[in-house]
């Protein structure tokens, strides 16, 4: 019996000529490919693109999209970004007195010297803008006879000036200083919470990239297969009222060892629209594995038969909000310490 002068994919069903190693339309490993059936005729797409065999190349476009387009690094740059700027605009006024006033030991007498209405007021409400916090310069002398100024905080009054106060200091910082009584700050400790939100953003900022590391690198060196899903499971968040699902793929190696990828999407119809979902994997580790599907971008294979970007303009779009977000943070930190 003569040999087929091709074999077919047990993959995506594409002819394989004798002596690929590899599917020439999916990457997968030519391991289980088959000899075609009698009446079954397969003709090869003309100007279909091949995948490249690895290492292939990634294009700056298809690694922003990668790195800047998964939603962990949307919302983390929205979210942490934004909450950066929020963050300095009232972390820069907030009194850590309560924590800090273990080092505050050498003792003083202060004078108040002036007062300055701030811009800050507590208690308000829509109806009522609150009492207005004023910040009163003092002026004191320390153990070396040097004389140092600093501020006192009060709601609705300033001191008046000639006014005594019993100041502590930082004897290796002499410069810092609190009046007893009263905050170096216009708002309470407990605002430090602002913090939490460039915290909570950089988490997903960092989720994001490792996400995006990963897909670079399978872009070059991984190996695309058919996987088929297994299980769909809806989680307890939800994304602009979305529900959040758990989707669970199965897919095999090239050695056909079975294998498990599973991904976390509030648009779960992206992974459901096609029979088998394509996934690329690590053939040197295939617990790495992503599916195409759940990458940004439109990832597809481009006609040097390495992965690319549909759009190169909305891929680096996509670099519009941490430039803004960077930005942003600059002039505010700027204005708040000129």
């Amino acid at each position: 019996m003569a040999e087929p002068e091709f074999l077919i994919c047990g993959c995506c069903g594409g002819p394989i000529d004798q002596g690929r190693r590899r599917c020439p339309y999916c990457g997968v490993s030519a391991a289980r490919a088959k000899p075609p059936e009698a009446d079954q005729p397969v003709e090869r797409a003309e100007g279909e693109p091949l995948l490249a065999p690895p290492p292939r190349t990634a294009a700056p476009s298809l690694s922003v999209a990668a790195l800047f387009g998964g939603f962990a690094s949307v919302f983390g740059w929205l979210f942490g970004g934004f909450g950066l700027i929020f963050a300095l605009v009232f972390g820069l006024s907030i009194d850590p007195g309560p924590l800090t006033s273990w080092a505050y030991t050498e003792p003083a007498t202060g004078v108040v010297t002036s007062w300055e209405a701030t811009s800050w007021t507590v208690g308000g409400s829509r109806g009522d803008a609150g009492a207005r916090m004023y910040a009163s310069q003092y002026e004191y002398r320390t153990a070396d006879g040097q004389t140092r100024t600093g501020a006192a905080y009060t709601r609705g009054a300033p001191l008046d000036p000639g006014q005594s106060l019993q100041v502590r200091y930082v004897p290796s910082r002499p410069h810092m200083s609190r009046a007893e009584g009263y905050p170096n700050a216009p708002l309470p400790c407990w605002a430090a919470f602002t913090l939490a939100f460039p915290l909570v953003g950089l988490g997903f900022i960092i989720a994001g990239v490792r996400r995006g590391l990963r897909a670079v690198y399978l872009f070059k060196e991984g190996t695309l297969t058919m996987g088929e899903l297994t299980s769909k499971k809806p989680t307890n968040t939800r994304i602009n009222g979305r529900t959040v699902y758990k989707l669970t793929f199965e897919f095999q190696d090239d050695s056909g060892d079975p294998h498990q990828v599973i991904t976390k999407t509030h648009m779960p119809e992206r992974l459901e629209d096609d029979e088998r979902e394509a996934v690329l994997y690590d053939p040197m580790d295939p617990s790495k594995a992503i599916p195409l599907d759940d990458l940004p971008g439109n990832v597809r294979i481009g006609p040097d038969g390495c992965f690319t970007v549909a759009s190169k303009t909305k891929a680096f779009a996509l670099l519009l909000v941490p430039a803004v977000v960077t930005v942003g943070s600059m002039v505010v930190l700027a204005l708040m310490v000129l």
